[in-house]
């Protein structure tokens, strides 16, 4: 054999035990049944107990099992007692009572018999994950609806829609959820192009207005009495109401009627708490809120 030959079998046998080794080192790694770091075990599995309590808050939003949740008004309970949050554009809460009607009560109607109200029929998980070192998950999640008035008209749109939830979920050291910050994307626009058939079919924009004001008015009536009465009879109560911008859902933390409406939803379930954010003032809720406190307010840590 030349020396030519005997250095180019030498070559590649050194060539061929490197491929060998690098195989087996990348095969150790995989197995499964290698030592795996006892911190990110831990976390691995704190990333679990995370996400399933994420899941299971967010399913819970289907109809009816969210209005029995609202009814009850018995948190879930994956809250902490302290937990506080916002869900964009809707606003801001500091108890779990506060976080339990945003989620559930804003999901449908209260009544098992009611057959016009939207509702949620759906959650569908686009992607959640962890990050290390942090209590928290981030996540976005599909809500789908369904408009009964939509099927009933025969919607050239449809009666269902989706909206989209992108955001955090933070967890305390007892793994429930201290705080979250979720942004609902788009609301406004996708509320108002579902609704677009309905509204034309009512008589146009004046005329579908005109029922919102009127249902916040009898939500005011019927539950807004005695030391927390918002207005002195329907006609002041109606006259207000028409005075201020409708707005959309994109602006449902803002001074106008979008903001009333919503709340008046909210009223039958704590009248003490909700009847100031249908009345003249608009609460602490709908009022002029400056867009930085998008930026300026943090929900990414737990409260004390």
């Amino acid at each position: 054999m030349s020396s030519t030959t005997s250095r180019t079998t030498v070559l590649l046998a050194l060539l061929l035990a490197t491929a060998l080794a690098g195989l087996q080192q990348a095969a150790a790694s995989a197995d499964p049944t290698a030592p795996v770091d006892a911190a990110h075990m831990r976390w691995r599995t704190s990333c679990k107990k995370m996400k399933e309590a994420t899941r299971s808050v967010l399913n819970k939003v289907v109809w009816p099992t969210s209005m029995k949740i609202a009814l009850s008004g018995v948190p879930p309970a994956e809250f902490s007692p302290k937990v506080n949050g916002r869900i964009v554009p809707v606003g801001t809460c500091q108890t779990n009572l506060g976080a339990l009607e945003y989620l559930y009560r804003l999901a449908g109607p209260l009544d098992i018999n009611d057959t016009t109200s939207a509702r949620c029929v759906g959650v569908k998980e686009r992607w959640m994950v962890c990050e290390q070192g942090k209590r928290q998950v981030a996540f976005e999640m599909l809500f789908q609806y369904v408009n009964p008035v939509l099927q009933q008209i025969n919607s050239p749109v449809g009666a269902t829609y989706n909206f989209s939830a992108l955001g955090v979920f933070v967890f305390d050291r007892a793994g429930r959820i201290c705080s979250y910050d979720y942004d609902l994307r788009r609301l406004g626009l996708v509320t108002d192009s579902a609704l677009a058939p309905m509204v034309q079919l009512i008589g146009g924009p004046e005329k579908y207005a005109e029922q919102l004001v009127q249902g916040v008015c009898q939500a005011s009536a019927a539950f807004c009495t005695g030391n927390i009465t918002q207005y002195a009879n329907q006609t002041d109560c109606e006259t207000f109401l028409r005075s201020l911008p409708v707005s959309n859902f994109d602006n449902a933390d803002q001074d106008n009627l979008s903001c009333r409406v919503l709340h008046a939803m909210l009223v039958p379930l704590r009248p003490a708490v909700h009847c100031s954010h249908i009345g003249k003032t608009g609460g602490s809720k709908c009022v002029p809120h400056p867009p930085n406190l998008l930026f300026t307010d943090d929900f990414s840590v737990c409260s004390t």
